[in-house]
């Protein structure tokens, strides 16, 4: 693609984010994306002199010049119709989103997109109007275990596991001792604490898998009690969703019944004393069968070691020659297939049917994906004229990290947080 066609980028804040988890994947796909420029305030701590890294890029100095609105900065702006990726501090995102929206940029921020699901869905209303993008980066969502989790919920794969009955998510580590930055320095009304961080991720797999919950339970705590009790450093978060409606057709070993809703529990801790392959990542029960998985997606640590999908394609996203079976394998159990009829009646006495239990793959993890998902959609809303704007919404809906289900994710955490306080279960609304 010639560069008339590739998409400009600004990122928009140059601290840790910014350098592992956005240049790697922009700098993959020269094809598609072009590094237009980067924000950084002068004399700016949050990360190293982006001028030395990119010597005769723009260096924007205010995020009001990124979008032309600095009369005191005559360097070029952002492009309409570029990428401004915000990379800045959580409680910074909403009105940096806004503004990037209103002046005619595409928008991808760092999560949480907005700390209030209402100004979530401010943003995805003032993206429909104009045409444009606005997604999270929600990059769990392309992790290996999750992908590989969500492949055997899809009827068609022949290790279906049926309705889902019981998910189990954690991103439990070992650190007794605080080790300090913004997560661990900043009170959770400005997005700081585990639950914006880690509970953000595993919210929105959870949402995006199995939709809104009906109610919620949650303990938010500063287990360590080595920062502000404000600052929240573990969580276990209980989802409950309704009954299911329809009774189990005849694959399900317990055909005709009609099982309890399921229930979720997602969970962090800083206190699981295990080593990092033995620690659990997912449990799922469902009516045909079970998964569980150990540690974690390889790709975080891929990125902080330098590593790309550009500078080594073929090994990206998959765990190292030499990991242990717990890192590169899921133990799937499901129902023998001849004694899946095994239960006729509800009411008839039977043993439980034979399980056969193995080993399976975990898919490599894919986070370009979603870079490569936003410049398609980037790319052919941009060839569009602006007045045509149903055209420009059926593309748009073609992104897979909506604004829209963020939103719906954004307010189990607001709830969750309700519910710590109040030590109660709390029904969910969006309201």
């Amino acid at each position: 693609m010639s560069s008339k066609f590739t998409i400009p980028v600004t990122i928009i804040g140059y601290g840790s984010s910014a350098r592992t988890f956005h240049l790697p994947f922009i700098n993959s796909l020269p094809s598609v994306f072009r590094l237009h420029s980067i924000q950084q305030r002068p004399g700016s701590k949050s990360g190293p002199d982006a001028s030395h890294a990119h010597p005769g890029l723009t260096i924007h100095p205010s995020i009001d010049a990124v979008f032309g609105q600095d009369a005191s900065c005559q360097l070029e702006p952002l492009p309409k119709g570029g990428l401004a990726v915000i990379t800045i501090a959580n409680k910074l995102h909403f009105q940096v989103a806004k503004q990037a929206l209103l002046t005619g940029r595409h928008v991808l921020c760092e999560k949480p997109l907005a700390l209030k699901s209402e100004d979530v869905t401010e943003l995805d209303k003032i993206a429909k109007e104009r045409g444009l993008l606005c997604s999270a980066f929600q990059n769990r969502r392309f992790d290996g275990d999750f992908l590989t989790l969500g492949s055997l919920f899809e009827t068609s794969n022949e290790t279906y596991l049926g309705e889902p009955l019981f998910f189990e998510s954690h991103f439990d580590r070992f650190r007794p001792l605080a080790k300090g930055g913004w997560r661990e320095e900043t009170p959770a009304e400005e997005g700081g604490g585990i639950l914006w961080d880690l509970g953000a991720h595993l919210v929105d797999q959870a949402v995006s898998l199995f939709g809104a919950p009906e109610s919620l339970l949650a303990i938010v705590r500063n287990s360590r009690c080595q920062q502000p009790a404000s600052i929240d450093d573990s969580f276990h978060l209980h989802l409950f969703y309704p009954s299911h409606s329809k009774t189990l057709d005849a694959s399900a070993p317990a055909a005709g019944t009609k099982p309890a809703g399921l229930q979720c529990l997602l969970s962090a801790s800083v206190l699981a004393a295990q080593t990092e392959d033995a620690q659990l990542r997912f449990k799922v029960h469902a009516t045909r069968g079970s998964y569980v998985k150990h540690a974690l997606d390889p790709q975080e640590n891929q990125l902080r070691a330098g590593q790309s999908p550009g500078s080594h394609p073929e090994s990206f996203g998959k765990h190292a020659p030499g990991a242990s079976d717990s890192e590169r394998l899921g133990t799937l159990t499901i129902v023998e297939e001849k004694q899946r009829d095994w239960l006729k009646q509800p009411s008839e006495p039977t043993k439980p049917p034979k399980l056969l239990e193995s080993k399976i793959e975990t898919r490599p993890g894919r986070y370009i994906d979603l870079y490569t998902n936003l410049a398609d959609v980037i790319t052919k809303v941009n060839l569009l004229p602006e007045t045509d704007a149903q055209a420009r919404r059926e593309i748009l809906d073609k992104q897979k990290i909506k604004s829209s289900q963020v939103a719906v994710a954004i307010r189990v955490l607001e709830l969750a947080r309700q519910s710590a306080k109040e030590g109660r279960v709390v029904t969910f609304s969006m309201v």
